[in-house]
């Protein structure tokens, strides 16, 4: 820059500034320091502040610069560019070939180790894609998993929060209307609050129906549909601390997969649990 630099004199001359641009170049000019005093701290302070012998020893190849990685960088994504929909695999192959003179190397060989080099190099491309394909194949289960056990809790804990709401109507023998359902859930089905009201009122009524019912499958990780069918239920009383009637109905359901009738199991569940989960729409009777 010369002397007669118009943007040089202009700094270098003799203006007043005003307070405010004078605190602001302050406020700048801390947070500059406090930068760099941070990052430069191992420096002034710190371990490289005096190496000893041993720390040259152990650093002596480390490169001064961070030029070769930029560059390994830059040839990457100059392969990119080039070829947008290869394999990341093999881009990192032909950069780290051009970084090491893997082709060089090769063709400076005899015929026959080149052949050599070829058939071993075919063979554990083949080897590492199939790895791959199976970590990959281990990562999305892993995933889909965790997905699905996370959908799952939501689902128990919307389960848990309606077996709360209904219990108190079903364990003291009181009706669940229609209204009452309608004025709790706007958004329920006719249908759905009239077989939940029915329920309620006439627990028998659903022994002997068949039904389906949706239920997570922990080893499957996966939301299945299981037919079935009612078979009895137990009526069972007992008295509570604040020596109230408790009334707990029991149902035996068989259930089975579709299609799958003769490998049927048998559950038991309550009338709270059958008319939490009709409302919330994961159990319907046919």
């Amino acid at each position: 820059m010369s002397a007669d630099d118009q943007t040089l004199s202009a700094l270098q001359g003799d203006r007043q500034l005003d307070e405010s641009m004078s605190n602001e170049i302050k406020l700048f000019s801390d947070g500059i320091t406090e930068t760099l005093k941070r990052q430069l701290e191992k420096y002034l302070t710190g371990i490289l502040s005096a190496p000893t012998p041993a720390l040259f020893e152990a650093t002596k190849y480390a490169p001064l610069n961070n030029m070769a990685a930029e560059g390994t960088l830059g040839m990457v994504d100059a392969q990119l560019r080039r070829a947008p929909n290869a394999q990341i695999d093999l881009i990192s192959a032909k950069v780290k070939s051009i970084k090491n003179g893997t082709v060089q190397w090769v063709r400076s060989q005899s015929p026959e180790i080149r052949r050599k080099i070829v058939r071993s190099a075919v063979k554990q491309k083949r080897t590492a894609m199939l790895e791959q394909k199976q970590r990959k194949a281990h990562v999305l289960h892993v995933l889909n998993q965790r997905l699905y056990e996370a959908v799952q809790k939501q689902a128990i804990k919307k389960t848990r929060e309606m077996e709360k709401e209904v219990s108190p109507f079903i364990e003291k023998g009181e009706n669940l209307t229609i209204d009452d359902m309608e004025e709790k859930y706007p958004d329920i089905e006719p249908d759905v609050a009239n077989r939940a009201s029915q329920m309620c009122s006439d627990p028998s009524s659903i022994t002997g129906l068949d039904l389906s019912h949706l239920w997570f499958d922990e080893d499957k990780c996966q939301w299945d549909l299981y037919c079935g069918s009612v078979c009895d239920v137990k009526v069972s009383k007992r008295k509570n601390k604040q020596k109230e009637t408790i009334i707990t109905h029991t149902y035996t359901i068989e259930y089975w997969l579709p299609g799958c009738p003769e490998d049927s199991h048998k559950s038991l569940l309550t009338l709270t649990q059958l008319v939490a989960d009709v409302i919330l729409g994961d159990l319907v009777f046919t």
